[in-house]
């Protein structure tokens, strides 16, 4: 043991030597490579992360203007279905004032039918009483009539009326 700690001033000069050797092969061969591939990879990160950074701007970017055009597009609807509403408001209010015309019409139709049907119901009783008049005038003038006879007279015109009527009904 005593060997390894005695101090050979020869031995001492070659392993400084040896090891100044080592270290200079090391730092030209070794280290500068290492560092070299360090610095690349340092860029490398510093890149990527400068590219994301760079991306993260952009979606931001993007995210902002989709927003945008999504609220612009909320508004274009909605206003699209304002005026939607206003639209199918004016359509409704033309289509009643169409039908409350038609039914107006419908209405003074159907007044003037039924005047017509007055007039023709009305002169129907004045063609029946007149006839009916005619009838009972022949009797009386035919012969003189005593009380019952009157209403035994009326009955008879009636019946006859209404006879000759019926027949006239079936031929036309």
């Amino acid at each position: 043991m005593e060997n390894l700690l005695n101090v050979h001033p020869g031995l001492m000069i070659w392993t400084v030597v040896t090891f100044l050797f080592v270290v200079l092969i090391l730092w030209k061969f070794v280290w500068a490579p290492i560092l070299k591939g360090l610095d690349q990879r340092a860029d490398k990160i510093e890149g990527d992360l400068q590219r994301a950074e760079n991306a993260r701007l952009e979606a931001e970017k993007s995210l902002s203007e989709y927003k945008e055009q999504l609220a612009k597009a909320r508004d274009e609807a909605n206003s699209m279905i304002q005026e939607s509403r206003i639209k199918a408001e004016e359509v409704k209010a033309r289509i009643v004032d169409a039908a409350e015309k038609v039914a107006e019409e419908i209405k003074e139709k159907a007044k003037q039918d039924i005047e017509l049907s007055k007039r023709k119901a009305l002169d129907e009783i004045q063609h029946y009483a007149a006839d009916l008049i005619v009838m009972v005038s022949k009797k009386v003038i035919a012969g003189s009539l005593k009380g019952e006879d009157h209403k035994s007279l009326i009955d008879k015109a009636i019946g006859e009326y209404e006879d000759s009527r019926k027949s006239g009904q079936s031929s036309h």
